[in-house]
């Protein structure tokens, strides 16, 4: 497997620190460690895209599979106009939660790392991913844009590279659910085998939809990736952003 070399920082990188160190200067002491562990963080997946896109564009024939840093990256995801492009790591049977507080290197971080949960999988009809909604702009947080129609319908095409190649999907809905009391329960909606259990999850994501961008198509091998993460404008929130693939 090949080992990624080091990256040395860039100007935006630099940009970057000279930006975090003034925010220590208004903000205070305190706010230093976890500055540090952010600038830490960009620099890695930084670096860590950087070298996956260099190497695609070196070989579009190299698989996505010599890219990947060890077994447990299942997925590379990309939305152009936002600033999502990472590692989509797979979590294990009995280590349940463990990226929510870990880089893909194992590294601690409370930004943690993109992640399919242990009960599904890029085999599934409908793979879902957690992200934290990071208050620096990281991570998940670009989603919240989608609650906006205009925005939404100019940023619909999502990216998920895996070792069978890239795909495309569409984002066709956009929802907000109370995890304790909602309505929907995305979960059981991992397998969709026939026609009419796909029929099911889409009627389901439109009716519980704060922004519709379905036409009506559906075609009977459509498969599904559900993006997931913190919603603060309702009480224990989360944001979902559908897609289809196309």
């Amino acid at each position: 497997m090949n080992k990624f070399k080091r990256i040395r920082p860039g100007p935006v990188i630099l940009l970057l620190i000279m930006a975090v160190s003034a925010s220590v200067l208004i903000c205070g002491r305190d706010t230093l460690p976890q500055v540090i562990e952010d600038v830490s963080d960009m620099i890695y997946y930084h670096g860590l895209s950087r070298q996956v896109t260099e190497r695609m564009e070196e070989d579009m024939r190299v698989l996505p599979s010599e890219i990947m840093l060890n077994e447990n990256i299942a997925a590379w995801l990309v939305i152009d106009g936002t600033r999502i492009n990472y590692p989509v790591m797979q979590e294990r049977h009995g280590d349940e939660g463990y990226y929510l507080k870990r880089r893909p290197d194992g590294k601690y971080s409370k930004s943690g790392s993109l992640y399919i949960p242990s009960y599904d999988s890029v085999d599934s009809d409908q793979i879902i991913i957690y992200g934290h909604h990071m208050h620096n702009g990281t991570m998940f947080a670009s989603l919240k844009k989608y609650k906006d129609f205009d925005w939404a319908s100019d940023h619909r095409v999502v990216k998920l590279t895996t070792r069978d190649g890239t795909s495309v999907y569409e984002v066709f809905a956009v929802l907000v659910q109370n995890v304790r009391i909602r309505s929907f329960k995305w979960e059981n909606y991992i397998d969709l085998g026939r026609y009419q259990d796909k029929l099911s999850f889409v009627a389901q994501c439109r009716r519980n939809a704060v922004v519709d961008l379905c036409d009506g198509n559906l075609q009977a091998d459509t498969e599904y990736l559900t993006l997931i993460t913190c919603d603060y404008s309702v009480p224990d929130g989360r944001l979902l952003v559908v897609c289809r693939k196309v």
